[in-house]
């Protein structure tokens, strides 16, 4: 049972532990529209969950952001070569339908066995992404599917990948009015897209067990993934598909 000693968080950061059952009916000073609070709600959650992954602890080890072997992706990484669009939000200069939802990811990060060592980086990414959406659980929302897309597509040019045919991505989707949902994603040779969904969370109380289930994503280990063998080569791929389906939490 992972325990959070809330006199280790930084006196900047307490409002967002103190405060987070308060902030579930939090109002802004200044007009939004009802999708752009959903998101702001969204984006307390992630540093809520953000809060639990820094100062928690399993008895007497180290955090799980210690622990983890999930690092942000950097800068200079060719990651970031790739198309980041969809993965950040639709931005200035886009063609955005006005339904359209705001979403955003608010981390990206790569296991890496060795921080000093890029050859330890495997192709597994995982992320966390508030968009002011609400979701159902028999539907994926644009700024989920969205962000998925844009991921694999970035890691497909990489050097260092091109041996590989699957690229899974785990995400931790939050959205309104406070829930969140933990998706997997994995894109397989053939053009097909399979998406897995975990039940919807509630995030009205800070002292429910939700959070410390999302935290626990970092503390996950991924497992080796396939090379490209003698089936179908991309080329020959039929349109990009996506199967759905549920998972228990």
């Amino acid at each position: 049972m992972y325990k959070i000693d809330s006199a280790r968080i930084p006196k900047h950061m307490r409002h967002h532990y103190n405060g987070f059952d308060e902030a579930f009916y939090w109002s802004s000073s200044w007009p939004l529209s009802d999708t752009e609070l959903m998101y702001e709600k969204a984006f307390r959650i992630a540093k809520y969950i953000d809060i639990l992954k820094h100062y928690s602890k399993k008895d007497d080890t180290s955090s799980i952001e210690k622990n983890s072997n999930w690092y942000q992706i950097l800068a200079e990484d060719s990651f970031h070569d790739g198309p980041q669009g969809m993965l950040y939000g639709l931005r200035i200069g886009h063609s955005k339908p006005l339904n359209l939802l705001k979403w955003r990811a608010v981390s990206c990060r790569q296991w890496q066995e060795d921080p000093e060592n890029p050859d330890t980086i495997r192709p597994q990414i995982i992320y966390m992404i508030c968009t002011g959406a609400m979701a159902k659980s028999s539907e994926l929302l644009h700024g989920e599917i969205g962000p998925i897309v844009s991921t694999i597509q970035c890691r497909l040019p990489q050097e260092e990948f091109k041996q590989t045919s699957s690229f899974p991505v785990l995400v931790i989707s939050l959205f309104g009015p406070r829930q969140g949902r933990i998706l997997y994603a994995r894109f397989n040779i053939d053009g097909t897209l399979i998406v897995r969904a975990s039940d919807i969370f509630d995030f009205e109380k800070k002292k429910n067990q939700e959070g410390f289930d999302l935290m626990r994503c970092y503390n996950c280990e991924p497992e080796d993934v396939a090379e490209f063998g003698s089936i179908a080569p991309v080329k020959k791929a039929r349109s990009p598909t996506i199967a759905v389906g549920r998972t228990s939490q």
